[in-house]
């Protein structure tokens, strides 16, 4: 147990909890104060660390805290080896003996030195997944999907957020493989060349979603976003539309949102293909919000009576614009039909294409097996 004023800490939304401890116990008055959270308030939080003196001690307590390998077989009246095998073969004990072993672990508290158990097995039990973004519900289902079968499979997930940002993902790549994940899941298959060279001779199996083309790896689980935006201006082109209106996100997003500049220039692929004009297009400034979205494609074909039918380049413009033009007093299908390029799991489409994204997400953690 530790005896310096060091503060743990728990953040909740724009809530730092600080929690004092002295001579190994909490004080009774624990302290919330709320901040405005910032990065300079993190990194002046996070960089309280013992000095001096002080360094020393708080390794040794670290060094003794909590129960060892041995004082559980102690505590369990077994050998180390059993409960050893109780951890990593529980398959391979007996069933009155692992759960007195289990009994032990709970009782003591014990927690297995991951990182010991790593070099040794030459296997983490991780599988990296990274994603542009958790603010919303774009990537949840594939992440549960991915969650869900590694945990049948006994991996666990650690997730990472790219932020649409090729230099991010390169930095979580290079932070990730240091911890030894035993395979890496990413998102879209445009990589910095350091980040290729680093996935090249990680060693363990990786795979990429959300995207397909002749330039992904062997791994890669998902759909041609090209193809997509393609084939669903096709077919409205086809199903007689003359006045399309197209809702996308901007010019600027698209330049690091490789996938949707990719949906996008298929459909101006299959208007031109068609001998038409390009279709009238408006930009979402903030594309994961929804709200905004749906104002925006709604004051668009407010604007343009002439528009028979749009198209969204995506689910949250989609599903946006359908909200906001039925709040309107819209009927769709009617006078106007919203099409984009996967499913959405709160509103039928008249026409979607994209694989189940808790599939998908299921998929990834085949190709890796």
């Amino acid at each position: 147990m530790l005896h310096f004023n060091y503060c743990p800490i728990a953040i909740s939304g724009c809530s730092v909890f600080i929690l004092t401890k002295t001579k190994g116990v909490y004080e009774d008055n624990i302290k919330c104060v709320n901040l405005n959270i910032t990065r300079s308030n993190v990194e002046q939080i996070f960089s309280r660390r013992p000095n001096g003196a002080d360094v020393a001690a708080y390794k040794d307590e670290l060094s003794n805290a909590g129960a060892s390998l041995t004082s559980v077989a102690e505590h369990a009246g077994v050998s180390a080896m059993t409960v050893s095998r109780v951890l990593n073969q529980p398959n391979k004990v007996a069933e009155a003996t692992r759960q007195k072993v289990e009994a032990s672990l709970d009782a003591l508290g014990y927690v297995p030195n991951l990182a010991a158990n790593t070099l040794r097995r030459e296997r983490s039990g991780v599988i990296v997944a990274m994603v542009p973004t958790v603010e919303n519900s774009i990537f949840s289902d594939t992440i549960q999907g991915i969650s869900d079968i590694l945990e049948a499979a006994g991996y666990q997930l650690l997730l990472g957020c790219t932020s649409y940002d090729l230099d991010k993902e390169e930095k979580l790549t290079r932070a990730f493989l240091g911890r030894r994940p035993d395979g890496i899941i990413l998102t879209g298959i445009s990589h910095t060349d350091t980040t290729r060279a680093l996935l090249e001779n990680a060693g363990v199996p990786i795979v990429e979603m959300w995207d397909l083309s002749d330039q992904c790896s062997d791994n890669c689980v998902g759909f041609d976003n090209y193809e997509a935006g393609y084939e669903i201006a096709r077919y409205m082109l086809e199903c007689g539309y003359e006045n399309i209106g197209f809702v996308a996100t901007t010019l600027e997003h698209e330049a690091h949102e490789f996938r949707a500049a990719k949906r996008s220039a298929g459909i101006y692929a299959a208007f031109r293909d068609a001998n038409r004009a390009a279709p009238l297009r408006r930009n979402v400034s903030d594309p994961l919000a929804i709200d905004e979205c749906g104002a925006t494609a709604a004051d668009f074909v407010a604007a343009n009576p002439e528009f028979d039918a749009i198209i969204c380049s995506s689910e949250v413009l989609g599903v946006g614009a359908i909200k906001e033009l039925q709040g309107r007093g819209w009927q769709i299908p009617g006078e106007d039909q919203c099409r984009w390029y996967r499913r959405c799991q709160y509103c039928r489409p008249c026409s979607s294409r994209a694989d189940d994204d808790q599939n998908t997400g299921k998929k990834n953690w085949r190709a890796i097996c």
